[in-house]
């Protein structure tokens, strides 16, 4: 059997964020397994799915009450390789871990390299730990949008809309857009219009003093990329209308393709698109790859947009400000 090494991590056991978070010692093995790394991890990110996966229901059943840890990007340093991998110890990486319960805040952590859940890559010198933390999620969905909506963004228009253009995801989606040449509406607060067209938006609408719907519909985009839920601007694109959360704007409810399931309108008009009766609607499935981590990695560090960064020890102060919804870029623990 292979002998175990604890370690300090924050997990939860139940639903019941915040309460259940808690910093606990966490065993891991001293020796990977083979496809897998030990790593030392210096940073990780938070994401608003973390706080959705903490509350998932199914948590209650007695079985499934084992300690998880938070957070699914890390960076850090590998400490050990096991067999059948591309790293060696003293390499720096940074990564993606889907897997519910198996993530990055932990002092070290004993992750798969890459899989259907995991990703990992060579961290570049250009980049901090805390930058590279960063990236995962919010690129991977960032590309899964922009795959969504090239094929409806017309020769004639190059009109885009981001709703929450200084989200994490949105500063990613108006960095490709722009690649793409297109005209780029994005909605943000007054106080974040600067840091919205800086990274290159056209125009902005203020969603705390604008319609969102009227301003957008002026635009004319080909295609709306949602961002931070609702149903505002539905119906107002001419070609497509992606999303990555869906209808809802609660936190505790799970975002992204099983919002079918609890929004029978996304249904519904989803099908009405494939029927060619409206604009082609759909809520973004997520895909992990290593290939579109290696281009995350090539990006520029002053286009990366941290909110700000909190000591291991403050995690719990770290999801108070995730909750707020002001957050300008990403949150990131330091370890």
């Amino acid at each position: 059997m292979n002998p175990k090494t604890t370690v300090k991590a924050w997990t939860y056991t139940a639903p019941g964020y915040p309460d259940t978070i808690k910093l606990t010692d966490y065993d891991i093995p001293s020796t990977p397994a083979p496809g897998h790394l030990l790593i030392k991890i210096h940073a990780v990110a938070l994401n608003s799915v973390d706080i959705t996966l903490m509350n998932l229901p199914f948590w209650h059943i007695p079985w499934l009450q084992y300690p998880k840890v938070l957070c699914e990007d890390y960076s850090g340093t590998v400490i050990a390789a096991g067999e059948n991998t591309s790293f060696k110890k003293g390499d720096t990486v940074f990564g993606f871990s889907k897997i519910p319960g198996r993530g990055g805040l932990a002092e070290v952590v004993h992750i798969r390299e890459k899989g259907w859940f995991n990703a990992t890559v060579k961290k570049p010198d250009s980049l901090t730990h805390q930058q590279a933390a960063s990236l995962p999620l919010v690129w991977f969905t960032a590309k899964a949008c922009m795959d969504s909506v090239i094929p409806y963004v017309t020769q004639e228009n190059q009109k885009v809309a981001i709703l929450g253009g200084s989200t994490g995801v949105g500063i990613y989606l108006i960095h490709l857009a722009k690649q793409q040449g297109w005209e780029v509406l994005a909605t943000c607060s007054a106080g974040n219009e600067e840091l919205v067209k800086g990274l290159g938006a056209d125009s902005t609408a203020d969603y705390t003093s604008q319609n969102v719907r009227e301003e957008t519909t002026k635009f004319q985009p080909d295609a709306i990329i949602d961002c931070v839920g609702g149903t505002e601007c539905i119906g107002v694109a001419r070609k497509r209308y992606v999303t990555i959360i869906g209808d809802k704007t609660d936190r505790n409810v799970m975002g992204g393709p099983s919002s079918y399931f609890h929004g029978p309108w996304q249904a519904l008009r989803w099908v009405k698109g494939f029927l060619g009766l409206g604009e082609r609607y759909d809520v973004v499935e997520l895909g992990i790859s290593t290939e579109h981590l290696l281009e995350a990695s090539k990006l520029e560090a002053e286009k990366i947009i941290i909110d700000s960064v909190f000591p291991f020890s403050e995690v719990k102060s770290a999801f108070e400000r995730l909750e707020t919804g002001r957050a300008r870029g990403k949150i990131i623990i330091e370890i």
